[in-house]
């Protein structure tokens, strides 16, 4: 009889065991055989061995299953609990929410004077075309202006791609595949079901003698344990993904974008291809920054130079003047030059032993490693990193105490744009959050773009608006057009286009950022 175990059948062999099944046609080839059986090849001696055994094939599929459910089951698991944590994050994330109440701050304000200028939100898939809305020397596109005013009033945004690493993880599942994995282990599990009430000689569809053919009690008592933990196990991740598919919704309607069931994981793709966008721009601009800095550094090295080599000029031309010459010297012998006739950097100098004196930290650390360095440091910004690096120990500790005392830092836990304990928020960023949900409640925070009957919020500005109308002309004149295409394409009733109530008047009329008239509104 066949040993129906884990350690004499493993995987590989019932794979193999599979593809050696004797069909019905070679079974009756063999029972119908007139000669000596005993002299056939080795195939058909072990077809003779096997073909005794009821529903052969049907169980090795069993014991297939029953070797290979474990590590799928692992896999379904591990996705649904990765979408979970995912869709919690995304919710929760305060920058993300920071960075899109910027980015619907600066639009309406580029578009006001029209309808288009008071707009409640706009769709996700406009976060990918950020980067094509530019001023109109074409240099600095909208993207790059939010997150340079961002870094002012919002710090730690730079961090927003370590803060949705699990975002990032989740895009990248192929979650069709997971369910269909998850419908294979149930079609699986009933297989087994069958075969252990056939082994049993419990299935009401036996007959008799079909009953007594197909009864083994190996099978059976191997298989019955099996059965009863994976009922267990394949209801947990029923009810998993059950779950994860509620906080998909929830997350996805949290940010006023319509939910599809067919396209459940699409918000993930949209939020990991902006943060890709978002990392690039902040790396151009820290390139740009260090071009503009060495820009700087020359200009002043030249400055200095020139300043210099004015006054050797003034000395040549006075060699009698008593602050040029030594004392003991004979009248009229200048100061000897330097060695090797160079004049001195002092700029050089200075900037050579700040360095000296800083710790050495790796020339590309991460964002994780900035933010965990700040987090045990007590300090709320990189520039106050870099400020400590620089420092003495002395100046250090003093740094740390001027930090804890400053009412930015007492109040950094609060990030403006979200909601408070009174809107709707938690007090304590340690206490459990529920998964899923469409926002509103205790545990969930009162989502910005959907409108206060449906238990959202007003969104709010980071930003003061005089000091961003500012910024704006500074960097612009913008293409204004261009900014209007995009909320005209992504305009939706609910959530953007116009006032709640159509009678209401449109905003008064005001000066776009290019100083030029308000573009006109669409027919």
């Amino acid at each position: 009889s066949m040993r129906a175990h884990d350690t004499v059948l493993g995987l590989d062999q019932l794979n193999i065991l599979t593809l050696c099944v004797p069909t019905m046609d070679e079974v009756k080839l063999l029972k119908n055989y007139p000669g000596d059986k005993a002299e056939l090849a080795t195939v058909e001696q072990y077809f003779l061995q096997v073909m005794a055994i009821p529903r052969l094939s049907q169980r090795i599929s069993s014991l297939v299953f029953k070797n290979s459910a474990h590590a799928n089951m692992e896999k379904v698991n591990s996705d649904y609990q990765l979408v979970s944590k995912a869709a919690d994050d995304l919710k929760h994330c305060k920058h993300f929410v920071t960075v899109l109440e910027g980015i619907l701050a600066v639009g309406n304000h580029l578009n006001g004077g029209t309808y288009r200028g008071q707009a409640r939100g706009f769709r996700l898939e406009t976060l990918l075309r950020l980067t094509d809305v530019k001023a109109v020397d074409r240099k600095t596109s909208l993207l790059h202006f939010v997150v340079k005013e961002l870094q002012k009033t919002s710090p730690g945004v730079e961090f927003l791609s370590t803060e949705l690493e699990s975002v990032k993880a989740a895009a990248g599942l192929h979650l069709d595949g997971t369910k269909e994995a998850l419908g294979q282990i149930v079609a699986g599990l009933k297989q087994v079901n069958d075969e252990v009430l056939k082994a049993a000689g419990a299935d009401p569809e036996q007959d008799e003698e079909a009953s007594s053919e197909e009864t083994h009690d190996r099978f059976r008592d191997v298989m019955i344990p099996f059965a009863d933990s994976a009922d267990a196990d394949v209801e947990a991740a029923q009810r998993l993904a059950s779950s994860a598919n509620d906080a998909m919704k929830g997350v996805t309607e949290f940010f006023g974008e319509p939910f599809k069931q067919d396209n459940a994981g699409r918000i993930f793709r949209l939020v990991a291809d902006f943060l890709i966008t978002f990392d690039k721009v902040q790396t151009d601009m820290k390139v740009q920054a260090e071009r503009e800095a060495a820009a700087k550094r020359r200009e002043e090295s030249l400055k200095m130079r020139k300043s210099k080599s004015q006054a050797a000029l003034k000395k040549d031309s006075n060699p009698g003047s008593a602050t040029d010459t030594p004392a003991g010297s004979p009248p009229g012998r200048a100061k000897p030059a330097p060695p090797g006739g160079e004049p001195i950097d002092l700029v050089a100098a200075m900037h050579n032993e700040l360095k000296a004196k800083a710790p050495r930290h790796e020339s590309e650390e991460s964002p994780s490693s900035k933010m965990r360095r700040m987090k045990e440091l007590g300090l709320t910004s990189t520039s106050q990193l870099l400020e400590y690096d620089a420092a003495s120990p002395t100046a250090r500790k003093k740094l740390i105490v001027k930090t804890a005392k400053s009412p930015k830092h007492r109040k950094s836990s609060s990030v403006e744009g979200l909601p408070t304990v009174a809107e709707g928020g938690t007090s304590n960023p340690s206490t459990p959050r529920k998964e899923g949900g469409s926002g509103g409640g205790q545990d969930s925070p009162a989502s910005p773009f959907r409108s206060p009957k449906e238990g959202g919020r007003e969104p709010r500005s980071p930003f003061k608006e005089d000091e961003m109308a500012r910024d704006l002309e500074q960097e612009g004149p913008w293409d204004v057009a261009a900014v209007a295409a995009v909320a005209k394409d992504d305009a939706r009733d609910e959530v953007i286009s116009r006032p709640d109530s159509p009678e209401q008047p449109a905003a008064p009329a005001r000066p776009a950022a290019t100083g030029g008239p308000p573009p006109p509104p669409p027919p």
